[in-house]
């Protein structure tokens, strides 16, 4: 327990020297439209030690991991066939709290936050009640629950534009009530960002 304890004041102290050696660079708060895979309106509240807390409204594109979950015997030819028709794109609307720690905490000249960064993130979407691209499988609006863990790149193209690519995973599950199982899942998302 004292070598835990012990480890994590190091961690810590770590943290806080890396900042004061970086007090001339540091990152920005700013509402911002991000456009792509996960297209969103958000503001990012900019905190010490180079983190970032953001929340978001928007869409976001994912698969439909149902029919692979219900389809068994993997390796046979006909399941894998139906995984294949059951895993259609679809966007579904949701709502985002993330906090973000940039790595380099470096400071553009357009004020825009730069360099890597790590994420995450909880959310609440509809699972089934978005605007999905077969409407055969439309339903009702059945939200769940999601949290996100990830890293990410963000790169300044103008004094307002912005580039950003993210890779992760995710691991999803109903509310209280809903329907739908567990399931966790890769994901990805790069775009353009507007600082608004």
């Amino acid at each position: 327990m004292n070598k835990s304890i012990l480890l994590l004041l190091l961690a810590l102290f770590g943290l806080v020297e890396h900042a004061k050696a970086q007090d001339e660079q540091h990152v920005h708060s700013a509402v911002l439209l991000e456009l792509g895979l996960h297209s969103r309106i958000g503001y990012h509240h900019a905190l010490p030690l180079g983190f970032v807390v953001g929340t978001h409204i928007g869409y976001e594109l994912h698969t439909n991991p149902i029919g692979f979950l219900a389809k068994e015997a993997p390796g046979d030819f006909l399941a894998e066939k139906a995984l294949l028709e059951f895993t259609f794109p679809m966007l579904l609307p949701s709502a985002s709290l993330e906090l973000r720690w940039y790595t380099g905490k470096e400071k553009s000249e357009d004020e825009i936050n730069k360099g890597f960064y790590l994420l995450a993130s909880g959310s609440v979407y509809s699972h089934l009640g978005g605007a999905i691209f077969n409407a055969r499988y439309r339903g009702p609006w059945d939200y769940r629950w999601a949290t996100k863990a990830g890293i990410g790149y963000q790169y300044p193209l103008s004094d307002v534009l912005y580039s950003k690519i993210e890779v992760g995973g995710q691991f999803s599950f109903p509310i209280p009530g809903g329907s739908g199982r567990e399931y966790f899942f890769p994901y990805a998302d790069f775009g353009i960002g507007i600082k608004l």
